[in-house]
């Protein structure tokens, strides 16, 4: 049984699956809000990166416009024809007026945008702090336990297969010892019987105490005895 998060809407998940899937959720919302923020800092970013570039080619065409003027003035020679680069830079100034008001609220925006994206990463943080602990309870009080009543069941009906084999073979076994036919199945091989389980409450609902264990194994055993004595009785009955 795989662990699933995504369900349909109209689907009720387990509690601890659900705490999960809301935290999930709860983590793709906010990285969804961190990424419109970013959003507005790449576009502030972007106002305040176009003003810079403008004020740059003001200081540019005004240095270029001076030293032309002033090496003119310097050599005796008549005033430079600068008419192109002054309706250059008479352009850059008014672009640049209304992109240096454009570039001061993006400066604004960036403040609060940092702000927000503290406050969003500590909401993330939050989050993720949670998420690997949720995973774990869901896992082990709904993913594990869902499994144990099938477990234990098919455990009851592998037992009762298993006594029924070492019934047959213990029948086998103890014919071969008494007749010297030399040849055996194993029997004793029942003393290797070990079934694991997980270590939760779910797994062993009635737990036994080493006594009532060691006391359980002998009754297995003699109901393995006894169904050896049934078996040889009812085939010599037939």
């Amino acid at each position: 049984m795989a662990l699933k998060l995504v369900k349909d809407s109209d689907q009720q998940l387990p509690p601890h699956r659900q705490a999960l899937a809301d935290n999930l959720k709860a983590i793709r919302d906010t990285r969804a809000a961190v990424d419109a923020v970013n959003v507005k800092v790449r576009a502030a970013t972007a106002d305040i990166a176009t003003a810079d570039a403008t004020a740059a080619k003001i200081a540019t065409l005004t240095d270029e416009i001076d030293s032309a003027k002033a090496d003119a003035t310097y050599n005796g020679l008549a005033p430079p024809e600068t008419q192109a680069q002054e309706k250059q830079l008479e352009h850059a100034q008014q672009l640049y007026k209304r992109q240096v008001d454009a570039a001061r609220a993006a400066a604004r925006i960036h403040e609060r945008c940092a702000a927000d994206l503290a406050k969003l990463n500590a909401v993330l943080s939050e989050h993720a702090r949670h998420t690997t602990r949720l995973l774990w309870t869901a896992l082990r009080e709904e993913e594990l336990v869902g499994l144990a009543t099938e477990f234990l069941e098919k455990e009851q009906a592998f037992l009762a297969v298993h006594k029924r084999a070492f019934a047959a073979a213990l029948a086998v076994d103890t014919i071969s010892r008494e007749q010297a036919f030399g040849q055996f199945v194993g029997s004793g091989n029942i003393a290797d019987l070990h079934i694991s389980r997980p270590s939760h409450p779910a797994f062993n609902p009635e737990p036994l105490t080493p006594e009532q264990a060691q006391a359980a194994r002998k009754n297995y055993m003699s109901e393995v005895a006894m169904g050896a004595a049934v078996l040889v009785a009812e085939l010599q009955g037939m």
